[in-house]
C-alpha cells in the first residue's frame, strides 16, 4: 500500500459515535487530496488526484452520521482532529515549497519561490473549496450552531471590500474568518486558508520574491504579483500586513478620488451685512 492509497469503501464497522474512527478513516482521504503527487495524461496536462463517488460518499456519509448524532461532543471532537490534520497538512506543503528554492542564489531563488508557492496555492485552494463541500454536515450542524452562539470569529467585512469595492458578503466573510486566530472556530475552508496564511504565507521570503519581481518586464511583474496579492488576500492578509505592503511596488496605483469643487468662501463680514437701499436723486 501507498502512502497515499485510499482506503476501503466499506464503513460499516464504523460507529456514529466514535470521530476518532471516523476521522481514522477520513485523515488518509485528505493526504490523498492534498499530498499525493500529481500525475501527466498523453496530452502532457497535469490530473491532480481526486476521489471517485464511492470514497467520497464514504466520507460525507460519516461526516453526517458523526454530527448528526445527539452528542455535539462528537462533532467538535472530528473537528479538532480536522483543524490538527489540516495543520500538518500545510506544513508538509510549506515545507515541499522550501525544499526546491536554491536560496544561495538570487533572483533564482525568488523565481523558485514564486513558481512553487503558486503552484502550489492553486492546488490548495481548489481542494480546501472541496473538503468544505465534503464536509458541509459539519459546518452545517455543529460550526454554524456554534457560529451563531457567538464562539465564531468577529467579523470586520469592510476590511476586505464590503460593501465599497463591489465585494460579495460572502466573500468578504470568508477572508475575514481565514483572518482569524488560530483558536476561533471556522468552517472548513476558511480553516484551511488561515492554516496556509499563517504557515505559508507569513513564512515566504518576500525579500526574495522582491528580487525576483523586479527582473521582469513591467506587464510581468503586475501580473505576478496580482496572483500573488490575489491568494495572500484569500487567505486573510489583510492589507496592511507585509506581505501586501510589499506587493504595491509593482501594481497600479488605485486612481485618486475626484475631489469635490469648493465654492468660493464669502467674506463674513459681507455675508452678514444688510443690503444698502439706493439714494433716491434729488430733483
Amino acid at each position: 500500500m501507498s502512502v497515499y492509497s485510499l482506503p476501503a469503501t466499506d464503513i460499516t464497522e464504523i460507529k456514529a459515535e466514535d470521530p476518532q474512527a471516523t476521522f481514522a478513516y477520513i485523515s488518509p482521504v485528505l493526504d490523498h487530496i492534498f499530498l499525493a503527487p500529481a500525475t501527466t495524461d498523453a496530452n502532457g496536462k497535469t490530473i491532480l488526484p481526486s476521489l471517485d463517488f464511492k470514497v467520497h460518499s464514504a466520507v460525507y456519509t460519516l461526516i453526517y452520521n458523526t454530527t448528526t448524532t445527539v452528542m455535539a461532543t462528537n462533532s467538535k471532537a472530528l473537528y479538532e482532529l480536522l483543524s490538527a490534520h489540516l495543520e500538518e497538512t500545510v506544513k508538509k506543503i510549506g515545507k515541499s515549497i522550501d525544499e526546491k528554492v536554491d536560496n544561495t542564489k538570487e533572483p533564482t531563488a525568488g523565481e523558485q519561490l514564486v513558481s512553487g508557492y503558486l503552484a502550489a496555492w492553486d492546488r490548495f485552494d481548489k481542494n480546501a473549496t472541496y473538503i468544505d463541500r465534503l464536509t458541509a454536515y459539519l459546518n452545517r450542524h455543529w460550526v454554524k450552531r456554534e457560529e451563531d452562539e457567538g464562539r465564531g470569529a468577529k467579523l470586520v467585512l469592510t476590511t476586505w471590500g464590503y460593501p465599497a469595492d463591489g465585494v460579495t458578503k460572502e466573500l468578504a466573510e470568508m477572508c475575514s474568518k481565514a483572518s482569524s486566530g488560530n483558536d476561533v472556530l471556522v468552517p472548513t475552508r476558511p480553516l484551511a486558508l488561515r492554516n496556509w496564511r499563517m504557515n505559508v504565507v507569513e513564512k515566504l521570503k518576500m525579500e526574495s520574491v522582491d528580487a525576483y519581481l523586479k527582473t521582469l518586464g513591467a506587464a510581468e511583474q503586475e501580473k505576478v504579483a496580482e496572483e500573488l496579492r490575489k491568494s495572500f488576500w484569500t487567505a486573510g492578509v489583510e492589507p496592511t500586513k507585509p506581505q501586501i505592503i510589499a506587493l504595491e511596488q509593482f501594481l497600479p496605483k488605485a486612481p485618486e478620488a475626484p475631489k469635490p469643487e469648493v465654492a468660493e468662501k464669502v467674506p463674513e463680514a459681507a455675508a452678514t451685512a444688510e443690503p444698502v437701499a439706493e439714494a433716491s436723486s434729488s430733483s
